[in-house]
C-alpha cells in the first residue's frame, strides 16, 4: 500500500509542477517510478506505476516540439530513431511475477519541417503474435526495439526493426518487425515483405531460442553466397536442436555459430538467403563475439 501511495504522490506532484519545468519534472518522476517497476513488488502495484509512467511519458512527448529532447536518464527505456530523427520509437518491458512481461511503447513522428509531431501510444492486447498479421498501435505486438533500418517500398518508407521479446523457462525471442505509415500518418506493424523464409510472405520473423546461448542478429555487410562483393544485409544465426551433452535446458533450439542465414533487400522485399559467410576478416585479431541479449532486458537492479 505504501508503494501505491508513493506512485500516486509522484503523479500528483508532477501535475502541480510549473509548466516551464514540465520535461525535467516528468523525467524525474518517471525515473522514480522505475524503482517500483523493477523491484520485487506486487504486479498490481507495478501495473499502476506503469500506467502512471506511460501518462507522464506521453505528456512529455506532446508538450512541445521535443525532437531534440534526450531520455538518457531513463535507462530502462530503449530509444531508436531514424537518421533525420523524423521517427522516434520508445519501448520498455516490465517483468511480472509469473515470468511474463508488460510492454509499453510510443512512436513520435515529426513532420519534415520539425514544427509539429504526432505521438502514438502503443497498446498490447494479446501475448500471441502472428507472423502473418498486420497490427495497429491499438493492438501492438509488444517488443523492446534496439535498431531501425529505412528502406523504400514503392512510394512508402518501410522501417524494419530489430527487437527483443521475453520468454519463460529459459526461452527468449528476437523479432524482425516492420512498420509503415498510412496516408494519414498512422503506423501499421507488419508489412508482408519477408520472402522465402516460409511457404508464404511473412509480415515479421520471430526467433525463439535458448537464452543460455546468445543469438546474433545484425545489419551488416557480408558476402552473398556465390558473390565476391559484400552487401548490406540482415544476418542471424541458424537455430538448431540442442543436444543432451550441451547441458542446456531441453526442448529449446540454440544458436549455431558456424551457420548463418540472412535477408537481402531486393525488389521491395526482404529475400531470405542461406549460408551467409559471416566470418570476421582475417586481419581482425578479435574473435566474433555475439552481442549479449541482456542489454535489452530491463535489469531489476541497474546501477
Amino acid at each position: 500500500m505504501k508503494k501505491l501511495f508513493f506512485v500516486v504522490g509522484l503523479f500528483l506532484g508532477y501535475i502541480f509542477t510549473n509548466a516551464q519545468n514540465v520535461e525535467k519534472a516528468g523525467l524525474d518522476s518517471i525515473s522514480q517510478l522505475s524503482k517500483v517497476l523493477y523491484d520485487e513488488g506486487d504486479d498490481s502495484v507495478k501495473i499502476v506505476a506503469n500506467v502512471a509512467a506511460e501518462r507522464l511519458f506521453e505528456e512529455i512527448l506532446t508538450s512541445r516540439n521535443l525532437s531534440f529532447l534526450h531520455f538518457d536518464s531513463l535507462r530502462f527505456v530503449k530509444e531508436i530513431c531514424t537518421e533525420d530523427a523524423g521517427v522516434r520509437i520508445f519501448t520498455w518491458a516490465v517483468p511480472l511475477s509469473d515470468g511474463a512481461f508488460l510492454y509499453s511503447g510510443f512512436i513520435q513522428k515529426i513532420d519534415r519541417k520539425g514544427s509539429t509531431a504526432k505521438v502514438f501510444r502503443l497498446k498490447t492486447k494479446s501475448a500471441d503474435i502472428d507472423q502473418f498479421t498486420s497490427y495497429t498501435a491499438e493492438n501492438w505486438p509488444g517488443a523492446v526495439y534496439n535498431q531501425i533500418i529505412e528502406t523504400r517500398v514503392g512510394k512508402q518508407t518501410l522501417y524494419t526493426l530489430f527487437g527483443w521479446i521475453g520468454g519463460s523457462k529459459g526461452a527468449t525471442h528476437r523479432i524482425i518487425e516492420t512498420i509503415f505509415f498510412t496516408e494519414d500518418r498512422n503506423p501499421v506493424f507488419g508489412q508482408p515483405v519477408f520472402s522465402g523464409f516460409s511457404s508464404r510472405l511473412q509480415s515479421r520473423v520471430i526467433f525463439k531460442f535458448n537464452s543460455q546461448v546468445p543469438f546474433h542478429l545484425g545489419f551488416e555487410k557480408q558476402l552473398i553466397p556465390g558473390k565476391k562483393k559484400k552487401q548490406l544485409m540482415i544476418v542471424f544465426n541458424r537455430l538448431i536442436e540442442s543436444k543432451p551433452e550441451m547441458g542446456l535446458i531441453p526442448g529449446l533450439k540454440v544458436a549455431d555459430y558456424s551457420l548463418f542465414d540472412g535477408f537481402i533487400f531486393r525488389d521491395d522485399r526482404w529475400v531470405f538467403i542461406e549460408n551467409v559467410d559471416a566470418r570476421m576478416p582475417e586481419n581482425k585479431e578479435k574473435e566474433l563475439k555475439p552481442p549479449a541479449d541482456l542489454d535489452l532486458v530491463p535489469a531489476s537492479k541497474r546501477k
